[in-house]
C-alpha cells in the first residue's frame, strides 16, 4: 500500500474525506477539524494523493502510447530477465499484447445453443460443440469443433487490426497493417 493510500485511510478513519477538485484536493470533515499532523501529512503527499484519487485508465481505453509502453516493458523484461534474444523477446511481447487485447475485448455474447462463429445450432455438448469462455462473468460461447480455429483466427485478426503498430528501437512489428 502506498503512503497516499495510507493517508486517505487515516483521514477516513478520523471522520474526514479527501475530495478531488479541479485545482487539486480538499480535506473535509463532518466531525470538526482533522488533526494538524494528519493535515500536514496530506499536504506533504498532495501529488501522490491526487494520483491515487484520479480515475484509472483501463486497458480498454489505451491508445498507441500505452500499448507501446506495455510492449516495450514486456520486451525488455523478456530480453533481460527472461534471458531471451531481442527478436524472441519482441515476439513474446507482441503475443502478450494480443492476449491482453483479446482478454479485455471479449466477443459479443450469442444466443445459447448457437455457434458464435457460424450462427448455426451448436448441437449436443461434447459431441459437436466446445464451450469457450467469453471473458464476461457467468457467460460463455458455444462453438462447433470445426469452427474453433476459424473463430480464433478471426479474433486474432480483430486484435491485430485494433492494436497500433508497435516498435522497439529500430525494429517495427507491424500488427496494425
Amino acid at each position: 500500500m502506498s503512503a497516499a493510500q495510507d493517508i486517505i485511510r487515516e483521514v477516513q478513519a478520523a471522520g474526514g474525506a479527501i475530495v478531488l477538485t479541479e485545482s487539486g484536493v480538499k480535506l473535509k470533515s463532518d466531525h470538526g477539524a482533522l488533526p494538524d499532523d494528519l493535515v500536514a501529512k496530506a499536504r506533504a503527499h498532495k501529488a501522490a494523493i491526487i494520483q491515487a484519487l484520479r480515475p484509472k485508465k483501463s486497458r480498454a481505453d489505451w491508445g498507441r502510447d500505452e500499448w507501446q509502453t506495455y510492449y516495450d516493458e514486456r520486451a525488455a523484461i523478456g530480453e533481460h530477465d527472461g534471458n531471451t534474444t531481442q527478436v524472441d523477446a519482441e515476439r513474446l511481447a507482441l503475443e502478450d499484447c494480443l492476449s491482453h487485447w483479446l482478454a479485455i475485448n471479449p466477443p459479443e455474447p450469442c444466443p445459447p445453443d448457437t455457434c458464435a462463429h457460424c450462427g448455426k445450432p451448436s448441437g449436443e455438448v461434447g459431441s459437436d460443440s466446445v464451450a469457450v469462455l467469453a471473458g464476461r462473468p457467468n457467460e460463455h460461447l458455444w462453438l462447433h469443433h470445426r469452427c474453433y480455429e476459424p473463430f480464433r483466427a478471426s479474433r486474432r485478426r480483430d486484435a491485430t487490426k485494433s492494436l497500433p503498430e508497435l516498435s522497439n528501437q529500430n525494429v517495427v512489428v507491424g500488427i496494425g497493417r
